[in-house]
């Protein structure tokens, strides 16, 4: 789910924000992180384990360099330049920001669904904190170096090192480069070199499929809806078909997410409840590891 919630977290990056900055050189020194080892089988309903490792930025063959996609001119649609433009002059504004969200993981070969409920805590550039609530209570923590996946259910913790200490924090959270995609933190030009996109117009979310009291009722909150189909170059077309962004008109934030990835499998997160500023509790240690509770198998991937 790393991947998946990647695409949750990179949820709000690559719509909100202009929080991510230019790392060129950084990008090239990046390593692929190991992928996990298999998850233990477990009969408790819980939010599905990552298939493959948070996503890192491949590395640079010696003395080649990558040649990216040309810097990406106004796009043909008027629409889609203002809602990406909305977007980021949002996510200039934001320092922290807290938020609940549903999440919704539909496979559709097996028309199989599984609800879920948690918690979002973002804080300017690069700290996440993210956990459900519902289920097996996973969660999620990244401080900027080492990134935390927790499952109490399998008393498992995996350990993803993003950056070694003798190398500087992860600056932003750069829409292809994070361990999950995020909401929160992304620049127009950065989305428009790592996707194709469409504006599909103005539409509510409507009613949530799930039993969820905070996302039960349908909400007639009118967004602006965008579709974004993964560049052949894109560390983002390996696993997904498209992705698609419901962006409250007015503020810019994001208020709604849904991924569908090369199985089919389709995954929408709703935001509600979210509140920014300073007012906000986040201190640095509920980004960090927390002390390993008894009994639990701890699996380093650097």
């Amino acid at each position: 789910m790393n991947l998946r919630l990647a695409a949750v977290i990179v949820m709000t990056g690559a719509i909100v924000g202009s929080a991510v900055a230019a790392r060129a050189q950084a990008d090239k020194e990046e390593t692929a992180v190991t992928p996990p080892p298999a998850a233990t089988a477990t009969n408790e309903a819980q939010p599905p384990a990552a298939t493959t490792a948070p996503a890192a930025t491949p590395a640079t063959e010696p003395g080649k360099e990558q040649t990216p996609d040309a810097e990406p001119a106004t796009p043909p649609d008027p629409n889609v330049d203002r809602i990406l433009r909305l977007a980021e002059e949002a996510g200039k504004k934001i320092d922290r920001l807290a938020a609940d969200f549903d999440y919704d993981e539909y496979e559709t070969l097996l028309d199989d669904r599984e609800f879920y409920e948690g918690r979002i805590i973002y804080r300017k550039p690069n700290r996440i904190f993210m956990e459900f609530t519902s289920g097996a209570k996973q969660s999620f923590r990244f401080d900027g170096r080492v990134f935390v996946d927790d499952r109490p259910q399998q008393k498992v913790r995996h350990i993803y090192v993003m950056r070694k200490p003798t190398e500087p924090e992860v600056e932003d959270l750069d829409v292809d480069k994070v361990p999950f995609p995020l909401p929160f933190g992304q620049q127009r030009d950065k989305v428009l070199r790592t996707f194709d996109v469409k504006y599909v117009g103005k539409e509510a979310l409507g009613p949530w499929a799930g039993t969820s009291k905070r996302a039960k009722a349908t909400d007639k909150t009118e967004c602006e809806k965008l579709t974004l189909i993964p560049k052949p170059h894109s560390p983002m077309a390996k696993d997904y078909q498209r992705m698609e962004f419901w962006v409250n008109g007015e503020s810019g934030l994001p208020a709604q997410v849904r991924m569908i990835d090369k199985s089919d499998r389709i995954l929408t997160v709703r935001f509600s409840n979210l509140e920014t500023g300073e007012k906000i509790d986040a201190p640095d240690r509920i980004f960090e590891e927390q002390p390993l509770p008894s009994g639990w198998d701890r699996f380093m991937h650097e």
